[in-house]
């Protein structure tokens, strides 16, 4: 197996990301959440990167422009200009990845502030390689990639909404997931390789009125 290439940042690949319903209606044709509890649960725990690790379901939140990146600061995501400071910019990481053929690409970002420690875990080769060829085998390269789980994540889901063209992060009660009409948008693996939604789902998006509503891009509210 071939391990992906890593692929320089563009919003390209952010900006030709389906819409959330689309991701979902996709997610659901190709019965993904089943694959993910066979084909990739494994791959996860053989490489014990089930702790940092998790499955992010490729959508869209709004249009990026060509010299912004969808950078989380501090629990809030926006759009971050490429000609900012290059001491700011320094620390700022990948959190998700989307694969394509026989290379990978980071899509989504976090700025880790100058108090913390600039620290990015070391994904596997092997890992990358197995999970890219489980896709590929499965026609879920356009569905799902991976993102990497907040430090510290827990058994408490998210939930993520926008206004405008950014994003807020708060913790949620899962088991309103289905009077919100919440859309799971990714996962995390228990260390036995178990995938279980309402424990170790890491976010949620909303369809709720009163928390701005979805369009067909998420320019009102999104994961």
């Amino acid at each position: 197996m071939a391990t992906p290439a890593l692929q320089p940042y563009s919003s390209l690949v952010f900006n030709t990301l389906p819409s959330l319903h689309d991701a979902d209606a996709e997610f659901k044709e190709r019965n993904a959440a089943a694959i993910m509890k066979t084909a990739l649960a494994g791959i996860f725990t053989k490489y014990k990167v089930e702790g940092f690790l998790g499955v992010q379901l490729l959508h869209r939140h709004f249009r990026l422009e060509n010299d912004e990146r969808l950078v989380d600061a501090g629990g809030a995501s926006v759009p971050w200009s490429n000609e900012g400071s290059e001491a700011l910019d320094s620390r700022i990481l990948p959190v998700s990845w989307a694969f394509e053929g026989e290379a990978y690409h980071p899509y989504e970002f976090k700025f880790v502030p100058p108090t913390q420690e600039l620290h990015e875990p070391v994904v596997p080769e092997p890992f990358l390689a197995e999970f890219n060829e489980a896709l590929k085998a499965h026609d879920l390269q356009g569905v799902l990639g991976i993102r990497s789980l907040k430090p510290g994540f827990g058994n408490k889901p998210e939930m993520e909404i926008t206004n405008g063209r950014s994003n807020v992060t708060f913790d949620y009660d899962s088991d309103a997931a289905e009077d919100d009409n919440a859309i799971e948008a990714s996962w995390a693996f228990s260390g036995d390789g178990i995938l279980t939604t309402a424990t170790f789902c890491t976010s949620y998006c909303s369809g709720r009125s009163d928390y701005g509503g979805h369009n067909k891009y998420h320019s009102t509210s999104s994961c």
